[in-house]
């Protein structure tokens, strides 16, 4: 049994990208929009990333972070699935995370609950992301792109 749990972070950080030990992948932020208002300020003044990383030897986390401001939206993620889409003629190589994650606001304590949509693109040496968050009590929409730092 734990060696399954091992296996699943192994396979899980490999197919995000590690990067070290702790943090399995972090990503710039480079445009940010809540409910489709542009935010794109505050992802630069913020310095705001995300990452996935190991919250324990068994539990893979998520967390939005402002860098600048030293807070973060953090959890654990529940129910991933993945998806390899290959490069074609008219698309690049990708993969598709899909997941739930339990939230927690270090700049208020407040809790909840989001559906998360993760895509990693490779373009060449590049790799670029593109997130979609919704906060299921709020139906609040948040969506990032940026690329693997």
């Amino acid at each position: 049994m734990l060696l399954k749990k091992y296996l699943f972070l192994l396979i899980t950080f490999l197919f995000i990208g590690a990067s070290h030990t702790q943090d399995v992948a972090t990503f710039k932020v480079v445009n940010y929009e809540i409910n489709g208002e542009n935010f794109d300020h505050l992802a630069e003044s913020d310095n705001i990333a995300v990452s996935f990383y190991a919250c324990s030897e068994e539990i893979l986390c998520f967390t939005i972070e402002s860098r600048n401001q030293k807070t973060q939206s953090y959890g654990k993620v529940i129910g991933l699935t993945k998806q390899v889409l290959e490069e074609t003629d008219s698309t690049y190589k990708s993969y598709e995370l899909k997941f739930n994650w339990k939230f927690v606001n270090s700049y208020d304590d407040k809790r909840g609950d989001a559906v998360v949509s993760f895509t990693k693109i490779y373009m060449g040496e590049i790799a670029t992301f593109h997130a979609v968050i919704v906060v299921l009590s709020t139906n609040e929409k948040l969506t990032f792109k940026g690329y693997l730092e």
